[in-house]
């Protein structure tokens, strides 16, 4: 009788303390931006798919940063079953001529239908207007004291591209405090 009471007690006490963590976590940091992709440089086709260099700009529309200009780079590799692989850098101006300098890795998901990807290359080819979600990991970096927390933080990524209208959109969720 001694360990059920034992083990009911712990329980109980392990419930009451995770709801207590629970309700006074804060909520994760997260900003979102919208750009419009405003170049791309075609590498070309490789043994691993097409790379493709290409350049956005935008602001951040949400959250953190919210009404600040986006700009950046994503090098992005077509591979030929149709996912794009994502490794871009961007940064975040801010008002002081100060940055936040950020770093993400992830995939664009391939459309429904992707055509061969020596397709991309005909000059007449234009993507259908079609969002196609990606998802990933991304860091922050800056050397702005109010926003060192970003240095040791990791953010879940999630967003959504529209090649036929150039537009893109990324959603920063943190991982952790």
């Amino acid at each position: 009788m001694k360990h059920l009471l034992l083990a009911a007690y712990v329980a109980l006490m392990a419930g009451v303390v995770g709801t207590a963590i629970a309700q006074d976590a804060p909520m994760p940091t997260f900003t979102t931006h919208e750009a419009q992709l405003v170049r791309a440089d075609v590498i070309g086709l490789l043994p691993h798919g097409m790379r493709v260099n290409s350049h956005y700009a935008g602001t951040v529309t949400e959250g953190l940063f919210a009404g600040l200009p986006v700009e950046g780079i994503d090098y992005v590799l077509i591979r030929y079953d149709g996912v794009m692989v994502i490794d871009s850098r961007g940064v975040i101006l801010l008002p002081t001529g100060l940055v936040v300098g950020y770093s993400l890795k992830g995939y664009w998901d391939a459309p429904v239908e992707m055509p061969p990807l020596e397709a991309l290359l005909d000059p007449e080819f234009q993507f259908p207007d079609e969002d196609v979600p990606g998802h990933g990991v991304a860091w922050f970096e800056t050397m702005v004291p109010e926003y060192a927390f970003l240095n040791h933080t990791l953010f879940a990524w999630t967003g959504v591209i529209n090649l036929g209208k150039q537009e893109v959109w990324g959603h920063y969720r943190a991982l952790s405090e």
